[in-house]
């Protein structure tokens, strides 16, 4: 059986799913969608409601431990791709995922119907309210243990660390400068 286009949606990063998929269909291009990893920390948490904070904290870092493995294994037929443009609606991104899969995709929809999907899976208002929400919903404590955990991560993949100049974090709190430490990263179990 031949594919000319075939996507597959995983939720895991470990590598035996990519290399079956390339196993299987030899050349195909990848698509990793990235996710700043406070709002998908947050997310995670709404969504989750039993969960255990600290295996959220554990799961997201185990996930920038992969993201960061991926990145440095990436080939040409690798793209990366920010949740947040895609739905911001940027249309830069947008071009660049169509000139990389090699036919024009649409701009983000916003019908109606489109809002109504995402409500269905939705931890937030909207969309765009999915992103920098950790401004809000993070402590002091756990914004500076991303900023000192994620550093690699952050810079690796462009998104702006949250403590500004002075020790101020964005979102308005003062860095009391008090020590914090996310959990050791460790593999998920399957």
């Amino acid at each position: 059986m031949r594919f000319t286009l075939a996507a597959e949606k995983n939720n895991n990063l470990d590598s035996l799913q990519r290399k079956f998929s390339r196993k299987m269909f030899g050349a195909v291009k990848e698509i990793v969608l990235l996710r700043d990893p406070r709002d998908l920390y947050c997310s995670r948490l709404s969504y989750f409601k039993n969960i255990n904070p600290r295996v959220t904290l554990q799961e997201v870092r185990w996930a920038c431990t992969q993201l960061r493995k991926i990145r440095q294994e990436a080939a040409s037929d690798t793209i990366f791709v920010k949740y947040e443009d895609i739905v911001l609606g940027n249309t830069d991104e947008i071009r660049r995922l169509s000139d990389f899969l090699g036919f024009d995709l649409y701009s983000v929809d916003t019908s109606q119907e489109q809002a109504s999907r995402f409500v269905e899976h939705a931890t937030s208002g909207s969309p765009a309210a999915s992103v920098g929400r950790w401004r809000e919903q993070l402590s002091e404590a756990e914004i500076r243990a991303f900023d000192e955990n994620g550093a690699e991560f952050f810079r690796l993949f462009g998104y702006e660390k949250s403590t500004a100049p002075g020790g101020h974090h964005a979102s308005g709190h003062h860095d009391d400068g008090a020590p914090y430490r996310l959990p050791a990263a460790e593999p998920i179990d399957k």
